[in-house]
């Protein structure tokens, strides 16, 4: 499935199929990401069709951004003495 994307002007941001989190690195299943959404420890999706999910980019960008900070605090406090 090819990328879809948002082309209202009000929003310009782009979404992501669950293939492009794959390509991401997000190696998790639909069924776990459902679990985390659920709790809050991952970005919600939004219903594109009927039959079809997307998440915002720039969401999971923070997502995974906020990831490799917390692996660099760990990785500080780990070190420290």
């Amino acid at each position: 499935m090819a990328r879809p994307e948002v082309t209202g002007k009000k929003t310009g941001r782009r979404l992501l199929d669950y293939q492009a989190l794959r390509e991401r690195g997000i190696p998790w299943s639909r069924v776990h990401i459902a679990r985390l959404e659920a709790v809050g420890k991952f970005p919600l999706h939004i219903d594109v069709g009927e039959n079809s999910i997307a998440w915002f980019e720039d969401e999971i960008d923070d997502f995974l951004e906020a990831k490799a900070a917390a692996r660099g605090a760990k990785l500080r406090h780990a070190a420290s003495p």
